[in-house]
């Protein structure tokens, strides 16, 4: 599946899907690749409690403050 979905619940229970990657994480912040682009989450005593590699699934729990999607770059046909 491409896409990816987002639910969050209550501010303190986030799930992902399409999680290509964790690029870096701590209490404070996680930053993601999905499918569709680089995702930070900013929030307060934040934890991964499940990540699989094989399905892209991704839950994370504890003070979620924001969730931020960075653009998809375009691919370049030609390059110069």
């Amino acid at each position: 599946m491409v896409g990816g979905n987002i639910h969050l619940k209550d501010r303190e229970t986030l799930s992902l899907s399409d999680v290509r990657e964790v690029i870096s994480f701590d209490t404070d912040y996680i930053c993601v690749m999905s499918d569709l682009g680089k995702l930070e989450i900013e929030g307060e005593g934040m934890r991964i409690l499940n990540m699989s590699s094989e399905s892209g699934d991704m839950l994370v729990a504890g003070r979620i403050d924001g969730v931020f999607y960075s653009k998809v770059p375009k691919k370049k046909l030609f390059a110069k």
